[in-house]
């Protein structure tokens, strides 16, 4: 009797072990894959294709500084036609500089990013700072709603 308690114990334990071990590195996987698609994002926003842009964000899309809903993809490639139009003509690539990112139950993440838009020789034209939320689905990670704002004001979430 007692070697039998001993053994579904023991079985037990090990059970709980793998699993907490298997919950961390999902969470750790989870955690990469969010950080890689804002890092996409905001390094290839302003010159990959637009389609590819927009495979990134989820339908619909809340602004949150501008407190617009993007309900549709062809709204949001107005919306990145808009942004790319605002750059200054010698703007030529982003400098993710920081990522930070918090993992929010299993299917939300949110992320934070610094960075710098930078000229063709590496000179800093502008320095942005910005926060997206991330659902789970079934094609990957899409933001679900973003804002920016001054560099000064990066959140530091790990």
């Amino acid at each position: 009797m007692i070697t039998r308690l001993a053994a579904a114990a023991a079985a037990l334990a090990a059970i709980l072990i793998v699993g907490l071990a298997n919950a961390q590195t999902d969470r750790a996987a989870d955690k990469a894959a969010i950080e890689k698609t804002v890092k996409e994002v905001v390094t290839t926003f302003y010159f990959d294709d637009v389609k590819k842009v927009v495979s990134y964000f989820h339908e619909p899309w809340m602004q949150i500084g501008t407190g617009k809903v993007l309900n549709t993809a062809e709204e949001v490639e107005k919306s990145v036609a808009e942004s790319r139009k605002s750059m200054t003509k010698d703007y030529d690539h982003f400098n993710a500089k920081q990522l930070s990112s918090k993992m929010l139950g299993k299917d939300f993440a949110v992320v934070s990013y610094l960075g710098e838009r930078q000229t063709k020789d590496n000179k800093v034209v502008q320095e942005v700072a910005g926060t997206f939320f991330l659902k789970r689905t079934d094609a990957g990670w899409k933001i679900t709603a973003g804002i920016n704002y001054p560099p000064e004001d990066f959140i530091k979430l790990d």
